[in-house]
């Protein structure tokens, strides 16, 4: 059956780190004729398991990812290198917001901001980032100031 296709083919995509190792993407079959349940877009810490859980209750599921596999890419690995993900350029979209309408009275502008491409999506530059505690004097100056210990470091 197409299903179980679909998920040892999803469950090789996760798993294969022949993405990171190449330039082009390996060849799967084609999906030109192809009648699907659902598609979903994005890889990430939502797409993916969405994408999962469909598949496993039966559905047929295309999962479509803009980036590739970045398991053998130092940055998304290592949390000595965590902080350079967000600037990879072999992930990093390159997106930028505009935070005020343009009739607004100031004008700033665009604002960066993150977003990763790859399997995992943004997890793969937010995980270093969100493994490593802030500095204690700087939760407990702001706990101080506001009076408000919630915000020391201990409670955060």
């Amino acid at each position: 059956m197409a299903m179980g296709l679909l998920t040892a083919t999803f469950l090789a995509l996760l798993a294969s780190p022949i993405f990171a190792a190449s330039s082009t993407l390996p060849s799967c079959p084609s999906t030109e004729d192809s009648i699907y349940d659902y598609i979903v877009v994005g890889a990430g810490a939502g797409g993916g398991p969405v994408a999962a859980r469909l598949a496993e209750n039966g559905f047929s599921v295309l999962l479509v990812e803009t980036g590739e596999d970045e398991s053998n890419n130092v940055n998304t690995t290592s949390l000595f290198t965590a902080f350079s993900a967000i600037d990879d350029p072999k992930i990093d979209l390159n997106y930028t917001i505009k935070e005020y309408p343009a009739n607004f009275s100031v004008q700033r502008n665009d604002e960066w901001y993150p977003r990763s491409a790859g399997i995992g999506g943004c997890t793969i530059h937010n995980a270093g980032e969100n493994s490593i505690a802030g500095m204690r004097q700087q939760f407990d100056a702001i706990s101080l100031t506001f009076n408000d210990p919630t915000w020391s470091r201990d409670n955060i």
